[in-house]
């Protein structure tokens, strides 16, 4: 979603533009599961919890971080580094070539793929959207298969809105919730937007989507500009922040057919790379260069995988644990848009 070149100075990377992260060779089919098969699964740990010291990690321990005692940001730090390194095909190659500006935002537009034909499989809209079923009290049920696909329908943030990933992601899913909306009022009417580090990225947009010289904003940004839009049209539904939950209990959002808008990384083999420290309001801000919002739709159990609505690329099969990784790294920001009244109950409560 967002761009930056890069410089080797013997044998050292130097940022020279502070936007997004370039591709790594126009990796752009679906990544399922099964072609990772050669991937030593480092991560399928015993399951048993044994709380101990953060200092004494070992590759044999689960991941649970509310198992261990005084583990903290220190334990998580830790138990990525684990993770990356059986992985490093999905991160950075060191002696990548990367493209200039112009060749990189020109490719950005050829990346996305989509048929209507994809959407054939999808699950049937929510009974609550169906037309027969509007202004009736709708008391939705849980689906409880080891595969879920929520039909919504993919838009792409090229070539209008370059940094737009997140107005895109916002206006997928509140289009699939019945509202005739379009990126492009949600980005000019809607999201609340500032020059690039005035102000917090979590709190307004640093710059505008329709620019590529921009950068991007966090949840609280369009939880704000989703309820605005929802307030308008006099809608008992909300954007409800969800950022801090655990990646698979979303799923139960999608159970019970809610689409969930979640913060990762543009490419599912690059890692997050901070591009650039500002001092605002006496606080040390970083970006994330390769920031980027999509919509979860939909899970396999069995296969491991997420599907997702990818702004760049339309409908996507993604491994499971590489995308979890991104979203942990992203701080685990999720939205979903639902009337509040419609509390989902968590895995973990039932």
């Amino acid at each position: 979603m967002k761009k930056k070149r890069t410089e080797r100075l013997k044998g050292t990377v130097v940022w020279m533009a502070v936007f997004a992260i370039a591709l790594s060779g126009g990796y752009s089919e679906n990544v399922h599961a099964e072609q990772r098969e050669d991937v030593e699964k480092e991560t399928d740990y015993e399951s048993e919890p044994h709380p101990v010291d953060v200092f004494e990690v070992t590759p044999e321990m689960p991941y649970e971080e509310k198992q261990y005692d005084g583990g903290g940001e220190l334990w998580e730090e830790l138990r990525r580094e684990e993770w990356r390194e059986p992985h490093e095909e999905y991160f950075e190659d060191p002696d990548q070539e990367y493209f200039e500006d112009s060749e990189w935002e020109e490719s950005q537009e050829f990346l996305w793929s989509f048929d209507e034909s994809e959407m054939e499989g999808a699950d049937p809209k929510r009974a609550d959207l169906l037309e027969e079923n509007q202004g009736k009290t709708v008391i939705l049920e849980k689906n409880l298969s080891d595969q879920i696909w929520i039909g919504v329908y993919p838009l792409a943030q090229y070539p209008e809105f370059p940094t737009g990933c997140e107005v895109t992601s916002l206006t997928m899913v509140l289009n699939y919730e019945g509202f005739d909306v379009t990126i492009g009022e949600i980005a000019d009417t809607y999201l609340k937007k500032i020059e690039p580090t005035t102000g917090s990225y979590r709190e307004a947009f640093w710059g505008d989507p329709r620019s590529s010289e921009s950068f991007g904003c966090f949840a609280p940004v369009i939880v704000d500009a989703a309820n605005k839009y929802l307030e308008d049209q006099n809608s008992d539904k909300r954007a409800i922040d969800l950022t801090g939950t655990e990646f698979e209990e979303l799923y139960e959002e999608l159970r019970y057919g809610y689409p969930v808008l979640v913060w990762g990384s543009m490419d599912i083999d690059w890692d997050i790379v901070d591009v650039g420290s500002w001092e605002i309001d006496g606080e040390t801000v970083v970006w994330p260069g390769n920031e980027h919002c999509m919509v979860l739709t939909g899970f396999d159990l069995e296969n491991d995988t997420v599907r997702v609505c990818d702004p760049l690329r339309g409908i996507m099969v993604y491994d499971r644990e590489a995308f979890e990784y991104h979203y942990i790294e992203m701080e685990r920001q999720a939205i979903v848009i639902r009337a509040e009244e419609d509390e989902i109950p968590l895995a973990s409560q039932e």
